[in-house]
């Protein structure tokens, strides 16, 4: 069994027991990918194999466009994490996400997912609408 295959079905089995809402994109042809709707956040899960590396496993938060009025870009270049955060601005809004390699994981992949959503979560939360001077 390849590695990338080992961590799609940890990662299935995971969520059928602790988040059934999660829907696998079968279309998806970079590695695997799951989204689900949270609250007001679109979730995306991916594992993704480059020049046959240690699979990569990114969680995304897509978020609406009134996101792009905070400071959340301000907050990540302070914030600590033993993971790799990106902020991406488009058209409608953004996407903040979490990227780790697995041969540097100490957790399992449900548990990266957890810990990376806490971390995006809490830079939402703490993020503020920008005034200008």
């Amino acid at each position: 069994m390849e590695l990338i295959q080992f961590y799609r079905e940890q990662f299935a089995q995971s969520i059928d027991e602790f988040e059934p809402d999660w829907q696998e994109d079968l279309n998806y042809s970079l590695g695997f990918r799951w989204d689900r709707q949270m609250n007001q956040y679109h979730e995306v899960f991916r594992i993704t194999n480059y020049l046959d590396r240690n699979p990569n496993l990114i969680y995304a938060l897509v978020l609406p466009e009134r996101f792009k009025e905070r400071n959340i870009a301000d907050l990540i270049r302070e914030f600590q994490s033993k993971y790799e955060i990106a902020l991406t601005y488009f058209k409608h809004g953004i996407i903040l996400s979490v990227c780790t390699n697995t041969e540097k994981m100490t957790e399992t992949v449900i548990g990266f997912l957890f810990r990376a959503r806490s971390e995006l979560v809490d830079l939402i939360e703490f993020s503020v609408i920008r005034t200008e001077n």
